[in-house]
């Protein structure tokens, strides 16, 4: 199983309520095949950010970005592993027969 997902960033520098961008997010969604569970709108690390809260990312955490990012990459990835275990369970038992 090979996992497809998108993730747009600047969501910070976007009106997501915009004409253009709901388009752009359709046919983002459409191209790759993408249901609402595999894609994410996020703010990614960039300069313009570090300026708007006052941190350096080198330097600091942002829970704000990070934890959004983190929870999509577990509810993406959790499928994979459990296809993984699955074919190990049936090799190993392969093996054992």
């Amino acid at each position: 199983m090979i996992p497809i997902f998108g993730v747009l960033t600047h969501k910070d520098k976007i009106d997501p309520d915009g004409d253009e961008y709901q388009t752009l997010e359709k046919d983002f969604k459409e191209g790759l095949g993408l249901q609402d569970n595999r894609f994410l709108l996020c703010t990614s690390y960039c300069d313009d950010y570090d300026k708007l809260r006052g941190k350096s990312r080198l330097d600091q955490r942002h829970p704000e970005l990070d934890i959004p990012i983190l929870r999509f990459m577990q509810q993406v990835s959790v499928h994979i592993f459990m296809s993984i275990l699955y074919l190990l369970v049936i090799l190993i038992s392969w093996f054992i027969d």
